[in-house]
This record gives structure tokens, sequence and C-alpha cells, in this order.
């Protein structure tokens, strides 16, 4: 397959775009999987207009493989997407039946942040009909997006998933702000589930503030 890859690079290097309809005619199908998965690939990596049009219509379409579905998806929101990209991936998230295409859609819009970004994966982090790991990965990627940290601290007593809870604690941990710190001092002193109190409690052992270290001695007095 090596001189094949070859062959396909330069097919994507040609100037002025010459080689995306080759491209875009090989992707569209043919018994030869791997040539197919290349070519959506090679596309994946291409500002040309015509390449992102057709990363476009596969991705609305969601009728291609898992495998390319997820490779359109993230070339949707490479470094050439636009704000209707982001909607777009937004709008086909629900059509989306396999995990590992809704993770993708999740993973490409926390790169791509922006606030309507931002409000959508807290939205997913939120819903309690969503399965608990794309949950969990929205909860980071919302972070990643630009969520504000009060946001994320607000969502803690409005959960009562320990799973949740505990990727909450560990998004407060990683923050180091402020809010995050009291939020994990609030947890170790109220939280009555001891697996998320004893979670908190490893993880502000680490840390230098005095405020923990007081409320870490109350807690060994008590």
């Amino acid at each position: 397959n090596g001189v094949r890859h070859q062959a396909l690079n330069t097919l994507a290097r040609l100037d002025h775009g010459a080689g995306i309809p080759s491209l875009m005619e090989l992707a569209r199908g043919g018994s030869d999987t791997w040539l197919t998965r290349e070519s959506v690939q090679a596309l994946a990596h291409s500002g040309d207009p015509r390449a992102r049009g057709y990363l476009r219509s596969v991705v609305e379409r969601a009728e291609l493989p898992d495998e390319l579905l997820a490779i359109a998806i993230r070339g949707v929101g490479r470094e050439f997407a636009t704000a209707r990209d982001g909607e777009l991936l937004r709008q086909v998230y629900p059509k989306l039946t396999s995990e590992r295409t809704k993770q993708s859609v999740i993973s490409t819009l926390g790169e791509m942040g922006g606030s309507a970004n931002e409000r959508w994966l807290l939205g997913i982090a939120r819903d309690e009909n969503e399965r608990a790991s794309l949950r969990r990965q929205a909860l980071q990627q919302a972070k990643r997006a630009g969520a504000p940290m009060s946001e994320l601290v607000a969502m803690y007593d409005r959960t009562s998933d320990p799973a949740m809870k505990e990727a909450l604690i560990s998004v407060y941990v990683e923050s180091g702000e402020r809010i995050a710190t009291d939020k994990l001092i609030s947890i170790l002193r109220s939280e009555e589930n001891r697996a998320l109190r004893r979670r908190a409690i490893s993880h502000l052992g680490k840390s230098e503030d005095p405020r923990v270290k007081e409320a870490l001695t109350k807690i060994i007095d008590q």
C-alpha cells in the first residue's frame, strides 16, 4: 500500500486542487475499503471548497460506515471550519447511532470552541438520557470549549449520578480556579457519598491552599 498511499498524497497536493475530483470519486465507493478510507482521509485534510462540500454532504447523510463517517466528521471541524459547520455537526448528532461517531462530534466541537458549541456540550453533559461515557466526554469538552467554571460547579448539585459527580470532581481538580477549589472543599465537608468525599480528599491533599488544610484538619479532628 506504500505506493498507493504516495499516489493519493500526490493527488491531494496537486496545484489548484486538480486532484480533488479524483479523490472524491475514489471516496464514493467501490469494494476497496482501504482506498475509500484513505481518500476520505485525504479530503478531510483539504481546505478545497469541493472537498469540504463533499465532507458536509457525507456528514449530513450519515450513511457511511462508522470509521469513515468519524473521519468525515473530524474533517468538517478542522482548521477550515465555519460556524455553519459547527451547526451541522450539532444537528446531525441525534441521527448518529454509534458511540464512535457521537464521540467524534463531541471532541470536534470541543476543539472548535465558541459559545454555541460550549452550550450544546453542556446540554449533552446534563442529559440524563444520554450514555454516561458521552456525558463525561461532553463535560470535558465543554470545559475545553470555554464553559465558565461557575456553570460546571453548579452542575454538581443538579445531578444525582455518582459517576457524573466523580467526573465533575476531576474537572475541578484540573481547573485549579478558586471557585473550583471552593466546591471541592464544600464536597469534602458535606457530600454524603463517602467514595466521592474520599476522591475529593485525595486530590485536595496535594493542595497548598491554607483553606484546604484547615478543612482537612477539621475532618481529622471530628
